[in-house]
């Protein structure tokens, strides 16, 4: 199965010598594969189990429509067999799917920032001293991040039932060139009709219809957003009941001219 290697986005080359627990649990690369087995290296969404160090299994690899060596992939779907939260695909089978997006976390102790996918891979929690060589090798950085790149080589788009997809090839030298598919960030959450159950019987209409308001409030706040990222959107302790929550956790489905969103909650789609 190919391999990709992404690496993380750090704001300076002493941002990349620091070590991935001065950022919250974010490697200095992680190397992805379709079934790779990974573990959560933050709280993501407690409630639903998606917690520091949950396990799960890659499911695929959702790249812009422009991809180019370097770029970080829009999002990792991942299995979680232990999510007890509200299905995001149609699909029956992809009940424990989630999207997982790039995030940046701040240094704990320096004027630095690094952005990537908040994983890693199984094995890597018993070897500890594999980023420690980033400290002796930091000028051989540039160097890597070129040769990492070379392994990852952009293919044509590959038009499948009318839907239009992402090849991406990975190889290495000396070896034979092999084909992975990815899908593009709007393929897979439009094509795969992305709708989360509604489950009123939880919560007062109310509390949709502030979720609603509040949303288009907050519109001015999510320039910057993308589909697939997770918002929250805030909810007024006047709209409120006793056992409602504070704030509501939300997927980006759908961006219509920069301006107008499509957010999935567990209380349904909310159209802004």
């Amino acid at each position: 199965m190919p391999i990709i290697n992404f690496i993380a986005h750090n704001n300076s080359g002493a941002a990349r010598k620091l070590k991935s627990d001065q950022y919250a649990g974010l490697s200095y690369s992680i190397y992805c594969s379709i079934n790779s087995k990974i573990n959560l290296t933050s709280n993501l969404w407690t409630s639903t189990g998606l917690v520091n160090s949950a396990g799960g299994t890659i499911k695929d690899i959702i790249v812009s429509e422009d991809y180019k060596p370097g770029d970080l992939p829009e999002a990792v779907i991942i299995e979680f067999l232990d999510y007890t939260g509200p299905q995001l695909f149609d699909e029956p089978h992809k009940k424990n799917y989630i999207p997982i997006n790039p995030k940046s976390s701040f240094s704990k102790t320096h004027a630095a920032t690094r952005t990537l996918v908040s994983i890693r891979l199984e094995y890597e929690e018993y070897l500890e001293s594999e980023e420690e060589d980033h400290d002796d090798n930091d000028d051989k950085t540039g160097d890597d991040d070129e040769k990492a790149d070379d392994q990852i080589i952009r293919g044509n788009n590959n038009y499948t039932c009318g839907i239009l997809s992402q090849r991406i090839d990975c190889c290495k030298v000396d070896k034979k060139i092999e084909n992975l598919l990815f899908t593009s960030k709007q393929t897979c959450f439009e094509a795969n009709a992305i709708k989360i159950r509604d489950i009123q019987n939880s919560c007062g209409e109310n509390l949709k219809t502030a979720a609603e308001a509040m949303a288009m409030q907050h519109i001015h706040k999510l320039g910057e957003a993308k589909v697939a990222d997770t918002v929250q959107v805030s909810v007024p302790d006047v709209d409120r009941g006793p056992a409602d929550p504070v704030n509501i956790l939300a997927f980006i489905t759908k961006i219509k001219n920069h301006k107008l969103y499509q957010l999935a909650t567990k209380y349904g789609i909310i159209k802004v």
